[in-house]
């Protein structure tokens, strides 16, 4: 049978604000729309800068090593703003309408950028033109950068986004992204990938092997310092074997969440699921609900969990409830 997957189920709560901003993104303007609550909820870098399909750049003629600069850049954006200093709320309204403009601001900029010139300008058309940042002369006469007040208190910029966007010659462009795009097997499919830590590598004869049966033009597989296999005739080969002895060795994998101030309570009482794995559709019938939806951060083995605890608790509940009015309990009346 294959794996349920869950999504939110009935009705649009509140019209669903985490839907709203699915093509264009967030504006400034959407602001004006949203209580506190909202506003802190949805400010976040993935609600204003949608993830960018890297690979359609790559496959439009955008060299990898450019694709993978424009990822790391946005990679080095906070996903929510970084406050400062905020006294009340109109002030952190506006700390959120400035991270949502510099959020748009980087974004216009990184959507022109295309080859490694136009990577090299992206620093001063960013910092610079928008007054984030001051040229001035050191004491050798060099060009250096002061950081304006827009800089200092803005929630959106930070050291390491600065470090990141700038480019300083093609030498440490081809060193950090179009190397890095490489070593990071940056948009190589999952079923092509070296896991981590391993590496594969081609015998070019140069070279020994304990027992003297290496042999040339063969692949051969490395943990750090260690020669774990040789004599692979290609590298899909050797690719394969690395792949499974990895998977062997590896003890991580998703587990069910349980919250730890529940990790060692039992439940007792009726067996309401009867085994059963609970579903949206169960709250529907069940209960009447409206509708549902989950965090956009949780996994689906978390969805499965909280969808039966909540299942299970609401039916408790119910129970109960229908104990006490059984029993002329007067509380329960009032409820």
């Amino acid at each position: 049978m294959p794996k349920q997957i869950h999504e939110d189920f009935g009705e649009k709560i509140g019209g669903a604000k985490k839907d709203l901003w699915s093509v264009r993104g967030l504006y400034t303007d959407d602001l004006d729309e949203m209580n506190e609550r909202e506003a802190e909820k949805y400010v976040k870098k993935d609600n204003i800068w949608k993830k960018p399909d890297y690979q359609a750049m790559l496959d439009d003629g955008v060299p990898i090593g450019v694709v993978y600069y424009i990822k790391k850049v946005r990679d080095a954006v906070p996903a929510t703003p970084r406050y400062y200093r905020v006294y009340d709320s109109e002030d952190k309204y506006y700390q959120q309408k400035q991270y949502i403009t510099t959020v748009r601001q980087l974004q216009e900029v990184m959507e022109k950028v295309r080859n490694v010139e136009d990577a090299k300008a992206a620093f001063a058309e960013f910092y610079v033109e928008n007054g984030y940042l001051r040229p001035v002369q050191d004491w050798n006469g060099r060009t250096a950068y002061e950081r304006t007040r827009d800089y200092t208190h803005n929630p959106a910029l930070t050291e390491n986004l600065r470090y990141t966007i700038r480019i300083t010659s093609s030498a440490q462009f081809e060193h950090d992204f179009a190397r890095g795009a490489k070593d990071a097997q940056f948009l190589v499919p999952k079923e092509q990938k070296i896991p981590r830590g391993y590496n594969i590598r081609q015998y070019d004869g140069n070279g020994y092997s304990r027992n003297g049966d290496w042999k040339p033009d063969t692949y051969y597989v490395t943990h750090g310092h260690y020669i774990l296999e040789t004599n692979f005739e290609t590298r899909d080969e050797a690719l394969r074997w690395v792949q499974e002895y990895a998977k062997s060795r590896s003890k991580s994998g998703k587990q069910r969440f349980v919250p730890p101030q529940l990790e060692y309570i039992n439940r007792s009482g009726p067996d309401f699921r009867n085994g059963q794995e609970i579903t949206g559709q169960h709250y529907l019938d069940t209960f009447g609900f409206r509708g549902g939806e989950f965090g956009n951060w949780l996994n689906q083995n978390d969805r499965q969990a909280s969808l039966n605890m909540g299942f299970e608790a609401l039916k408790g509940l119910a129970d109960r409830f229908r104990y006490l009015l059984c029993q002329g309990n007067k509380s329960a009346h009032r409820l």
